[in-house]
């Protein structure tokens, strides 16, 4: 534990970070403002430190601006993760000297611990059971927390999307196990990369998204330069064959820093899209290239049938994507679907005529004619 009667200056720690503001988290705030009811003091605190930034997640007493201002007394206690890493502090301040008796200062490493097991409770209710990242639900309540929080303070966010290229045919031909070991490897490699404020999660399948606070455009392109290339390093041996993967990037952020996450979501994965059509194995920006949508397209995941020679073929697909101009169709082949044809979405009571302006072995992109 960590006590001090006066503090002038405060420690390194405090004074030689940039402090950001980390989303409103309901459990957090009733820990501080339980602690500081518990020992009679003007302000409690839970800070999470993250490379040279450190992130108030929770405050109670004061003004978050106010909190350092005029610190007489300062007690304590790290807060450790489960590999007894330390990860943040508890703290307790008053603009006035005083002493915590042992039985108060015991509570407060007692609420820290408490601190660490919601942690790692959090961890596991809402990890991925085979890579350990958020689940897409997970993912989802972060980011807009993080959004909201960031469109506030008018902070850069920026989001990446990548999946990994020709994942279908490892499984098909080496086994699902293999698919496993590939997207276990994948996020143990990326994480090493990331900060503990970057939010990481597995969307389905092998598709992934990051949301990078206090990132720009610029970079954020490096981030996901640094890991396409770690992914591409990375070799696996399976029935006597070694084995490479590689990934297909989309970035996006929004200038006007109003951020919304289903239109980074549109715009990311538009701009992963891209980068497979142009060669896969590439990190693309959303808007930099002559193909990405004008119109935003939303993520959806819809039953839809091709038609064509006069409506009397007809081939099941997926919506993947769709908006006004256009939509992604996923198939199992997309070998004898012509260029032009009918598309019927059922749920949405919709049929519209198309032209195919790109296509893979099982993806097409068309525009509504």
């Amino acid at each position: 534990m960590w006590f001090s009667k006066v503090m002038e200056p405060l420690p390194p720690s405090h004074s030689e970070r940039q402090t950001l503001y980390a989303p409103a988290d309901e459990f957090f705030e009733n820990i501080v403002s339980l602690l500081r009811n518990m020992l009679g003091v003007e302000s409690t605190t839970i800070m999470v430190t993250d490379g040279e930034q450190r992130w108030l997640k929770a405050s109670t007493g004061l003004d978050p601006d106010e909190i350092y201002s005029d610190v007489k007394f300062y007690a304590g206690v790290p807060i450790h993760s489960v590999n007894d890493e330390i990860i943040g502090t508890i703290s307790a301040l008053d603009s006035s000297e005083r002493d915590l008796p042992p039985s108060q200062l015991q509570a407060l490493e007692d609420v820290a611990r408490v601190v660490t097991d919601f942690y790692e409770l959090r961890r596991l209710a809402l990890s991925d059971g085979l890579t350990g990242l958020l689940t897409r639900r997970a993912f989802e309540n972060e980011a807009e927390r993080l959004t909201q929080l960031c469109t506030r303070h008018r902070h850069p966010l920026t989001l990446v999307y990548f999946d990994v290229d020709h994942f279908k045919s490892i499984n098909d031909s080496y086994g699902h196990h293999a698919g496993d070991k590939v997207l276990k490897a994948l996020a143990e490699t990326c994480r090493t990369y990331l900060r503990q404020s970057d939010v990481f999660g597995r969307l389905g399948g092998e598709e992934f998204a990051i949301l990078l606070p206090e990132t720009d455009e610029k970079n954020a392109v490096m981030v996901a330069e640094k890991l396409r290339t770690a992914i591409g390093a990375m070799r696996f041996n399976f029935k006597d064959s070694t084995v490479a993967v590689t990934s297909s990037f989309g970035v996006a952020t929004q200038s006007d820093r109003t951020y919304d996450l289903t239109t980074l979501l549109a715009r990311a994965d538009t701009a992963m899209y891209q980068a497979k059509q142009t060669g896969r194995n590439r990190c693309m920006v959303w808007g930099a290239g002559d193909r990405v949508d004008r119109v935003v397209r939303r993520r959806v995941l819809k039953a839809g049938q091709i038609a064509f020679s006069g409506t009397h073929a007809s081939i099941d697909c997926t919506v993947r994507s769709l908006g006004q101009t256009g939509a992604g169709l996923d198939l199992v082949t997309t070998m004898n679907v012509p260029d032009a044809f009918h598309l019927l979405i059922r749920s949405d009571k919709l049929t519209v005529s198309c032209k195919v302006v790109s296509r893979t072995r099982t993806h097409l992109d068309v525009e509504f004619i």
